[in-house]
C-alpha cells in the first residue's frame, strides 16, 4: 500500500507540493493517506505515505498543502506577501481555506491544519520579513489545533527565535479558540476580530496578528490605526506591519 500510494504521488507530486488523498478502495471509512517529500529531492520517487485522521464530514477528504524550498521539508499553512487578497473574512472560509496559490497569499484552513497537527503537535516556524529586507523566524516545538467541534483551540509551547530580540508573542493566544468577525470566541468584551481587522486565537486581544490588514510603506512603518496590522509585538510592536509573513509546519 505504501508503494502504491508512492507512486501514485511521484506522478503528480511537484517540488512544492504535498498531496492529500483518499484511495478509492470503497471502504466505508476511507483513510486519508498523505504523500510528501522528506527533503526535495530531484528524485521524485522520494515521496513516502504516511496515515492520518479517518475521513469524516468535519475533517477534510481531500487537501493540498505546500512545501517551502528550506533544506527541510515544511508545509506551509499561511502565507502574507502583499495585499491581493483579503483576508478579513468570516469563520467558514478560514475553517475552509482560501488564497492563491503555493508561492503568495494562502490559508490552508483551520479542518486541514487540525488534520496536520493534531493531536501529537508539530513543530511550527514563522517567518518573518521586515520592510528593509531583514528576516526573522520564531519556533515552537509543539503547535497544534483541535477540531471545529473545539473551535480550533490553540495549543502552543516550546519558543525559540533566530534573533535574542524577537520575543514570544503566542504564548499570550495558547488555549484560545479561533475568532473571526462574525463568530467571537476570545476573552475580550469587545469584538477583537473586529476591532483589529483580523482573524486569530485571539485572547483580549492580541500580541500578534498575522492575518490583519496588509499595508505598504509609509504606512506599514507606522500605522494611523492601532495594532490592525500585521504585527508582531516583541519587539516591533502594535504599529509596524510586517512586509512578509509565513507560517510553517
Amino acid at each position: 500500500d505504501v508503494l502504491q500510494c508512492a507512486a501514485q504521488a511521484a506522478k503528480h507530486l511537484l517540488a512544492h507540493q504535498l498531496l492529500v488523498f483518499i484511495p478509492r478502495d470503497g471502504a466505508q471509512q476511507p483513510q486519508c493517506i498523505v504523500a510528501e517529500l522528506i527533503r526535495i529531492p530531484a528524485n521524485r520517487s522520494g515521496a513516502v505515505c504516511r496515515r492520518l485522521t479517518p475521513h469524516t464530514h468535519q475533517s477534510p477528504c481531500c487537501i493540498r498543502v505546500f512545501v517551502t524550498s528550506l533544506s527541510d521539508c515544511w508545509i506551509s499553512i499561511q502565507r502574507r506577501v502583499d495585499n491581493s487578497t483579503d483576508f478579513y473574512r468570516n469563520w467558514t472560509e478560514y475553517a475552509a481555506g482560501f488564497g492563491e496559490g503555493a508561492h503568495t497569499n494562502h490559508w490552508l484552513g483551520l479542518r486541514a491544519v487540525h488534520s496536520l497537527t493534531w493531536p501529537s503537535g508539530r513543530a511550527l516556524r514563522m517567518r518573518m520579513r521586515l520592510w528593509n529586507g531583514t528576516e526573522f523566524w520564531a519556533d515552537y516545538s509543539s503547535f497544534s489545533v483541535a477540531s471545529e467541534a473545539d473551535e480550533f483551540r490553540l495549543s502552543i509551547s516550546g519558543f525559540s527565535a533566530s534573533h535574542p530580540g524577537v520575543g514570544d508573542c503566542m504564548a499570550f493566544h495558547n488555549g484560545m479558540k479561533f475568532s473571526t468577525h462574525d463568530k467571537d470566541n476570545h476573552a475580550s468584551r469587545r469584538n477583537c476580530a473586529k476591532k483589529f481587522r483580523g482573524s486569530w486565537w485571539y485572547s483580549a486581544c492580541h500580541k500578534t496578528n498575522l492575518n490583519g490588514l496588509y499595508f505598504y510603506p509609509p504606512a506599514a512603518l507606522h500605522t494611523e490605526e492601532f495594532a490592525v496590522g500585521i504585527n508582531w509585538y516583541f519587539p516591533f510592536g502594535f504599529l509596524y506591519s510586517l512586509k512578509e509573513i509565513e507560517l510553517l509546519v
